[in-house]
């Protein structure tokens, strides 16, 4: 970070995860962005060569200043920032008047075009089926996903084979490395055709309703409501049913609401909690375990290894007694509303811009709402694919402490692949004091409370992006509307509890923490005022 004109960007404030990232964490997520150039150039990158990302305060920093300076980058980065992380889309806006940023006017070299082109046109090939046919592309997506998925969990049982657990911990590694390297370009060469037409749509409406008042832009909102085919959806859809389970059993249900989510999670694990809730919350885990708080950081836990929030969301799903608002049946409700708003969003801008062909509108609408379930289906697959080389690489770490070079299996998070790979090469190596220098640097930058969204080169730093000069509590809301209720400040949701209404504030979420959303208040148009 030494070129006083570089800017770095918060990876982490992207995923909206603020804490530190782990060193294995760290490792695989450069080995991932260095393999998913291979979408652009053919060929993946070298993960020690690359230079744009770095590491500061244990997170990971991209640099983005080469991106502001090209004239196409200059326009489209503000809009992706903003999509995933308002504040630092509000704050890249205002940089592009400082003159170290501005785009550099001048005619690229067509090698420099060569992989923006290889991708474009990959896009491009794959349009036709994605309008004409979306339903189509949607499960040929879905079919490769599972099929990518497979592949790694497969690799990671096979590399478990070997006799020896340092050549079983070699061929781990091994496995990881070249999950990692394939994964993010495989899935996006397949994404983008889907995802491409979806948010031009998405673009395309906003700008139509935007034009046509206030009713056709809460339309549009609706249509986007209660997408089918959204994993994390799926994910909090199943983990109510565990709540139903456990409310159908009357002695698990007065365990629930008796004892707090530690002492819960300490029941499950030791195979104490009645057979109901134990069966609904093995089946969950089996499909979901491997996400969590930080799901991104391989280092960081899973619910599988730490069921606490599991349990937190469940006893605020048991305090939820009206069945109007039970979560299936808001998402049944938004589906049926949501292919209404549809039809309404047709006949509204019909009347309003007569110009504008019925069948247009409801072409692009279906598409949107067809294509768009997809949006988090990679992060998924990635999810799951870290969540098996994590288990493979505890697994090994428990090995490594029966022979006596770690003290717990954690440990391996805290060393990077070619350090984990040397301890079959160096058996006299030690590398508990490396180990204890880095977890705690590690906790010590978990008690950082701010963390900037951007550095600049020249040591400034910026923090947030939204709501400057006001006062209250500043932040960037989920979705339009107003809703009334208490507010609940949550910084981490293994110890939440969130009563039903309650509006959810906090610093930063990822898709562990929406299982909160279903207990939140919620806007919707019967509840706007």
């Amino acid at each position: 970070m030494r070129d006083r004109d570089a800017l770095w960007f918060s990876v982490g404030a992207f995923q909206g995860m603020l804490r530190p990232i782990t060193p294995i964490g760290r490792e695989a997520l450069i080995r991932l962005a260095s393999g998913g150039s291979a979408a652009f150039t053919g060929v993946p990158g070298d993960p020690a060569r690359q230079g744009f990302v770095v590491v500061a305060g244990e997170r990971l920093w991209a640099r983005i200043d080469g991106v502001l300076r090209h004239p196409l980058g200059a326009r489209v980065l503000p809009v992706m920032l903003s999509i995933g992380e308002p504040g630092t889309g509000a704050i890249i806006r205002r940089l592009q008047d400082d003159p170290r940023w501005q785009p550099v006017e001048g005619r690229l070299r067509p090698s420099a075009l060569a992989p923006a082109r290889r991708f474009v046109g990959a896009v491009a090939r794959g349009l036709p089926l994605s309008l004409l046919a979306p339903g189509l592309r949607r499960r040929r997506f879905d079919r490769f996903i599972a099929g990518m998925v497979a592949s790694g969990a497969a690799a990671q049982q096979e590399a478990s084979r070997p006799t020896d657990p340092y050549e079983r911990l070699a061929r781990r590694i091994d496995a990881a490395e070249a999950a990692l390297e394939g994964a993010l370009a495989n899935a996006l060469r397949r994404f983008a055709p889907m995802m491409a037409p979806g948010a031009g749509m998405i673009a395309l409406l906003g700008r139509i309703a935007a034009a046509a008042g206030p009713e056709a832009q809460r339309l549009v909102m609706e249509v986007q409501r209660s997408l089918p085919g959204n994993p994390t959806t799926a994910m909090d859809l199943a983990l109510w049913q565990v709540a139903v389970a456990v409310r159908r059993d009357p002695a698990a249900r007065a365990l629930f609401l008796d004892r707090d989510a530690d002492e819960l999670a300490r029941l499950f694990q030791d195979g104490a909690l009645p057979g109901a809730a134990t069966a609904a919350l093995r089946g969950f885990l089996e499909t979901y375990g491997m996400r969590g708080v930080a799901e991104i950081d391989l280092g960081a836990p899973r619910w599988r290894d730490q069921p606490v929030q599991v349990m937190a969301t469940l006893r605020s799903y048991l305090t939820m007694e009206d069945p109007a608002v039970a979560p299936d049946v808001i998402f049944t409700e938004g589906l049926r509303t949501s292919w209404e708003a549809v039809d309404r969003l047709v006949a509204l801008l019909a009347e309003h811009r007569p110009w504008l062909p019925a069948g247009v509108v409801w072409f692009v609408a279906t598409r949107l709402r067809i294509l768009l379930g997809a949006r988090e289906v990679p992060k998924f697959a990635l999810v799951r694919l870290l969540g098996q080389i994590r288990a493979g690489l505890l697994a090994s770490g428990r090995d490594l402490v029966a022979l006596g070079r770690l003290e717990r299996a954690e440990d391996v998070v805290f060393l990077y692949f070619h350090e984990l790979r040397g301890l079959g090469i160096h058996p006299e190596e030690d590398l508990r004091a490396r180990i204890a220098d880095r977890r705690a640097a590690y906790d010590r930058e978990t008690r950082r409370r701010q963390v900037p969204r951007l550095i600049a080169g020249d040591g400034r730093t910026w923090y947030e992006g939204l709501g400057e000069g006001t006062e209250g509590i500043l932040g960037s809301p989920v979705s339009p509307g107003v809703v009334e209720g208490t507010v609940r400040v949550v910084f981490d949701p293994a110890t939440a509890h969130l009563d039903p209404g309650e509006i959810l504030v906090c610093p930063g979420t990822d898709p562990a923490w929406t299982p909160l959303f279903l207990a939140a208040g919620d806007w919707s148009p019967r509840s706007a005022v």
